[in-house]
């Protein structure tokens, strides 16, 4: 505990019971807990206890530097004679004990999980069904999976993040809130003078956040690295992927007397001016109203320093064809008349931008049914084969699409609306529909003149 920034074992074991309770588990009261002790021994044996863990580093240890202060009442041990602080949690299949020992100065966690509890082929269902696409104006077929339980939290890392072990970053099996953003360049930039002022903005940007970090670094260490026309080499040109990301712990507490709580901030490693830039903020310790604070005086920084900070849904990043139960996919097969690459190097002129690599499971494309015909290199037994696809951002920020090729390079395009940018403005709306109407003339015709086609060209309704 004299390296964290909790003031007591109390208030560490509060904040791994308040993490307990986001993922669903609830709070069992006394009353229960002495009922089930005058169950039979049989009634028992079907738990089966395991995953103990003990917090005991160095790094959790306390001699409190404060004074006590009084409990709520929910968080009073459940022991009588007050030596131990535990709370005990369910969520049906597992239960888990938490408790703070003075004697060896430890919060010791215990877990119980079911036998029955595993997800074999008869808790696995598999759902398909039809939603409405109002761009398409038809239905589509789309499928979701179904399991009885969620796959193993792992508390044990959990744990050591709540803690406050620096040298830890949140893992995508945390299920930590988050929050996505994209500067997206302008149009104008491919002059070396704009190219320059842009590049400019961005370095007044990063010395912000410098700023606010938990490690005491300057804009260089960052270690962001600025790709412009004139320093370009063939490697920069190459596909960025979503793994090439920089981690950053930002410190949300004020003031000493402020409960410990931090966030994440996520940024791509290299800034291109021929690219978006994505910006995310990931937080597990954190009230929602610091975590918005945030937000918003990152979008007045931006706006102050003139660069164009667009939000975005988290899955936008997301390897899945379907990024949304309740939104239907859009998928625009390319003819066979049509050149691949030529759409790919005619999408820039619609306004488009590159915005890296999205690694999709061909098994899923398949599965979709959109892309029955297409052929998809064939996966290894038990292997899910990764196809890379390249993503492109419009530059109102209205729209972004994927674009797929098969083993014979025939293309078809996954289009996604930006929900969380458009939704409840006319204007954006209608602006989207009308950039789709121009990427699906695209793909079926070669150009993206829509009048050109006359009455074979789409009209997309608003």
């Amino acid at each position: 505990m004299d390296r964290t920034d909790y003031r007591s074992h109390s208030e560490l074991l509060r904040e791994m019971v308040r993490q307990r309770l986001i993922q669903d588990y609830q709070i069992v009261p006394r009353s229960i807990i002495e009922q089930s002790t005058g169950r039979g021994e049989t009634d028992r044996k079907s738990m089966v206890k395991g995953n103990a863990g003990t917090l005991v580093s160095a790094r959790r240890r306390i001699t409190p530097t404060t004074r006590p202060y009084p409990l709520p009442r929910w968080t009073q041990p459940f022991r009588d004679d007050n030596i131990h602080q535990t709370h005990t949690l369910s969520m049906g299949h597992r239960i888990q004990r938490l408790s703070y020992n003075p004697q060896s100065d430890a919060i010791e966690v215990v877990q119980y999980y079911s036998r029955f509890a595993t997800n074999d082929p008869e808790n696995v269902q598999t759902y398909h069904y039809h939603l409405w696409c109002p761009v398409l104006q038809r239905y589509t077929k789309v499928t979701q999976q179904f399991r009885k339980y969620a796959d193993e939290y792992l508390w044990n890392k959990v744990d050591n993040l709540v803690c406050g072990d620096a040298g830890m970053k949140l893992f995508e099996g945390s299920r930590f809130r988050r929050i996505m953003f994209r500067i997206i360049p302008d149009d104008n930039i491919t002059e070396p003078a704009k190219e320059a002022e842009y590049v400019n903005k961005f370095q007044r940007f990063k010395e912000y956040v410098s700023k606010q970090l938990l490690e005491d670094i300057g804009p260089e260490q960052m270690e962001i690295k600025v790709v412009t026309n004139a320093n370009r080499t063939q490697q920069d040109d190459a596909p960025a992927g979503t793994d090439r990301f920089k981690n950053f712990r930002m410190p949300l507490k004020k003031g000493s007397t402020e409960k410990y709580q931090w966030m994440e901030m996520v940024m791509d490693s290299t800034f291109d001016t021929r690219r978006t830039y994505k910006i995310m903020l990931h937080w597990l310790v954190a009230s929602a109203i610091k975590v918005e604070a945030q937000v918003q005086l990152l979008q007045r920084r931006c706006a102050q320093y003139g660069l164009r900070l667009v939000s975005f849904p988290q899955d936008s990043i997301s390897s899945d064809v379907q990024l949304h139960p309740f939104i239907a996919p859009i998928v625009i097969p390319v003819s066979d008349n049509v050149n691949a690459n030529a759409v790919e190097a005619l999408v820039h002129t619609l306004g488009f931008i590159d915005d890296g690599e999205i690694r999709m499971n061909s098994s899923d494309l398949e599965k979709s049914g959109a892309f029955s015909d297409y052929t998809f290199p064939i996966p290894r037994p038990g292997r899910r084969l990764q196809l890379r696809t390249k993503q492109y951002v419009h530059s109102t920020g209205t729209i972004f699409f994927r674009l797929v090729k098969d083993v014979n390079d025939k293309a078809g395009m996954i289009v996604y609306e930006n929900r969380r940018y458009i939704n409840g403005d006319d204007e954006l709306i209608k602006t989207a529909r009308s950039i789709f109407a121009h990427l699906r003339n695209l793909a079926s015709y070669g150009t993206a003149d829509v009048g050109q086609h006359g009455k074979n060209a789409v009209q997309i309704p608003v």
